[in-house]
Order: structure tokens, then C-alpha cells, then sequence
């Protein structure tokens, strides 16, 4: 978690070998497509050089991170039917 002033951010930083360079550059793509179509989901945030993907050296290898913008809300655990509704109102607006 990053704040900056009254904005927070989230640095990902993935687990090494858990995706590839070109996986996290689809999840990326995928993100913000639903963005541009006004679905409401955390988005990767470019740099200045306008590169998503940071690459950092840690002691076990090359690591990827990504900055994304955080998501306000809450985990919930037991759906209630209206909620279900609202997750299959999202869903259609995604087909």
C-alpha cells in the first residue's frame, strides 16, 4: 500500500515465477479494457516513461511489479441476492 496525501495506490510486486512478463502484460491489458468500459476495477498506472511493468533485482531473481490504483471496499464473504444481482449486471456489461 502507497499513499500519497489523500491518495492510496497498490505497488504489486508478483512472486517470483508466478507470471510471466507477457502474462502480466495481458492481466494489464485486460484491466485496463474493462477500465476504458467503465467497469469498476483496480488499474495498472504507468510511469513517466509510460511503462506498467517494473522490474526489480531481488536476491532469488528478477521480480515484476505494477502500480495500481486501490480499490476502495470491503471483502465479503456471504452474498446476499442483491449483491448477486449487481455481480451479474457487471458481468453482462463485460460481454
Amino acid at each position: 500500500m502507497i499513499q500519497a496525501g489523500e491518495k492510496r495506490y497498490v505497488f504489486r510486486v508478483y512472486s517470483y515465477h508466478w507470471r510471466t512478463e507477457t502474462e502480466i502484460r495481458e492481466e494489464i491489458r485486460l484491466l485496463n479494457l474493462l477500465n476504458e468500459h467503465q467497469i469498476p476495477v483496480s488499474f495498472p498506472l504507468a510511469d513517466q516513461a509510460n511503462n506498467y511493468i517494473q522490474t526489480l533485482n531481488a536476491p532469488e531473481g528478477l521480480r515484476y511489479a505494477v502500480l495500481f490504483t486501490y480499490a476502495e471496499g470491503e471483502k465479503i464473504r456471504n452474498l446476499t441476492p442483491a449483491t448477486c444481482g449487481n455481480i451479474g449486471t457487471l458481468m453482462a456489461k463485460m460481454h
